[in-house]
């Protein structure tokens, strides 16, 4: 349960409280706890401070934004949710590489790019499963604000299925990941 104590969600330059309510589970009694948090300025670190017995940290702002309350926390985390059996190509691409696997009327995979290399054809299919799968670890915004590094993006995934085309971009490297996003939605 997290309450705003004002101001826009993601902002990080506003001082915040968090209400944190532990729901079950564990030995330790069921309560809450709240944390203030506050942009500290100069190195960029947030100031999280718990107030049942003034214990403070100094957090990366993308760990804070995980304790900021935002309606995005209720969001699904299933960002692709497609069977392995519908993908036809997967084009993966970063200023490095490229590469692009075809999927056959019988399962298996070929590369088609670059075309002096064989397949492996485990790791075409981890590949393949982990992108129709793909969740978000958490979501962290409704919109881009230039801060993830999907301007430029790191690397890019094209997932040719039957039912059409999904390209996902990847930005900027964090502690708990990467930033990322599909391509042609705002999220």
């Amino acid at each position: 349960d997290a309450a705003p104590a004002g101001g826009s969600p993601g902002a990080r330059d506003e001082s915040r409280t968090a209400t944190l309510t532990k729901v079950g589970g564990g030995e330790d009694k069921l309560g809450s706890e709240t944390i203030e948090l506050e942009h500290l300025g100069t190195d960029g670190l947030v100031a999280a401070r718990r107030l049942v017995d003034d214990v403070r940290l100094r957090l990366h702002p993308d760990t804070a934004d995980a304790l900021r309350p935002s309606g995005l926390a209720l969001r699904s985390r299933k960002v692709v949710d497609e069977s392995a059996s519908r993908v036809r190509r997967i084009a993966i691409e970063s200023p490095a590489l490229r590469q692009v696997l075809r999927r056959s009327s019988s399962g298996g995979f070929t590369l088609e790019e670059p075309t002096s290399f064989a397949v492996d054809a485990g790791l075409a299919s981890d590949v393949s499963d982990a992108l129709v799968k793909l969740r978000a670890e958490r979501w962290v915004a409704d919109h881009d604000d230039g801060s993830f590094g999907l301007d430029r993006p790191s690397a890019r995934y094209e997932l040719d299925l039957e039912s059409g085309q999904i390209r996902i971009a990847t930005g900027r490297a964090t502690a708990g990941g990467t930033f990322a996003r599909i391509e042609g939605r705002p999220e």
